[in-house]
């Protein structure tokens, strides 16, 4: 696709047959089909009703509308980019000024009702202290319904999950999700086991919990509750730096993508064993030499195939395929480059 701009696919309507794309540098939002030509283009750079100021974080498809994520507030246009309305939530937010944003809204579309759902930050990036009895409480996930905005938390940390510890706390606790529109189930992973959640999406019960088997998915270091804002990185706030160190060395989910009969899981191993090391700079080091990424399908709680690398930017096409970002930071280029995978069965 011509662009001088390194352009971001966020998410694919399969009714549409169309992407929405997100100028990196420019902040444009786009809808291109297929073969990359752009079909609409906007600028909602700025101040005013649809503008989304500084920044976004998310751009997708919401049901027939279009729906985009700034800081605290979600705003929704028609099919034609008309600005419909704003959704504000209070869970926090943030904005990025240049560069690839996250991705997608997770949402739930139905013909008589839509909602988003977002993973349930308890330290708003490591900022707020926690007791250490606040998992055993603490719900996962937040859920705007629209167009009420009515907003709810639910679901609370499984029981024999690790974050129910009263000792140790891990700072990767947020909800990675995955809404699939085939069944009509809501999918959770937690960053440090490897597990996944199923629940219905109308009442929210839990119906599933599958075991994954993952490669060299170790049991998770953490650090003493009391100890949260101790010993914190210079110019990096109050969270202790050994937050940042198991960072590194723990396994861990990064993403889920559950789409009709496959479930996509994109992950690492972190190091070979538990550490002692206490610094940044040898925690990255050791993670060069140690860490292997992996991208793993799964058919139900079966293991069907997986690679040893993670794909840029992964967008579900179809349950067999996926488009994925070619980043090329030796030349610079006037065209971004995009790859369509499938995975077909081999006799």
């Amino acid at each position: 696709m011509e662009s001088l701009e390194q352009l971001q696919i966020t998410d694919y309507s399969p009714k549409k047959n169309r992407f929405l794309v997100y100028g990196t540098i420019s902040k444009k939002c786009m809808e291109i089909d297929r073969n990359g030509k752009i079909i609409s283009e906007v600028d909602l750079n700025g101040e005013g009703p649809g503008h989304f100021g500084q920044g976004i974080t998310e751009l997708s498809y919401f049901g027939e509308d279009i729906i985009l994520n700034g800081p605290n507030v979600y705003l929704t246009y028609d099919g034609n980019w008309n600005y419909k309305e704003r959704i504000v939530y209070t869970s926090g937010g943030a904005w990025l000024p240049l560069g690839m944003i996250p991705g997608a809204t997770e949402s739930i579309v139905k013909s008589d009702k839509a909602a988003i759902v977002k993973p349930f930050d308890h330290t708003y990036f490591g900022t707020k202290k926690v007791a250490n009895n606040h998992f055993s409480k603490a719900k996962m996930i937040e859920v705007i319904s629209y167009p009420s905005q009515e907003s709810k938390t639910l679901l609370e940390y499984p029981r024999q999950s690790v974050y129910q510890s009263q000792s140790t706390y891990y700072s990767n606790h947020k909800a990675i999700l995955s809404h699939n529109p085939a069944n009509d189930r809501l999918y959770i992973a937690l960053p440090l086991e490897p597990k996944i959640y199923e629940y219905d999406t109308d009442d929210f019960n839990l119906l599933n919990t599958y075991t994954l088997d993952l490669t060299s998915f170790r049991a998770p270091q953490g650090i003493p509750f009391e100890d949260q804002h101790k010993n914190g990185r210079r110019g990096f706030g109050p969270t202790n730096r050994l937050n940042s160190v198991y960072s590194y060395a723990n396994s861990m989910i990064f993403s889920l993508s559950s789409k009709g009969d496959i479930t996509i899981v994109e992950y690492k191993t972190g190091f070979k064993e538990a550490t002692n090391t206490s610094t940044i700079e040898e925690a990255s080091q050791i993670s060069k030499m140690e860490n292997r990424p992996f991208t793993a399908f799964f058919k139900g709680d079966k293991k069907i195939a997986e690679l040893e690398k993670r794909f840029t930017k992964m967008v579900r096409m179809t349950d067999y395929s996926f488009l994925a970002h070619e980043i090329n930071t030796e030349e610079e280029l006037d065209y971004s480059k995009f790859y369509i995978y499938e995975l077909r069965e081999v006799n």
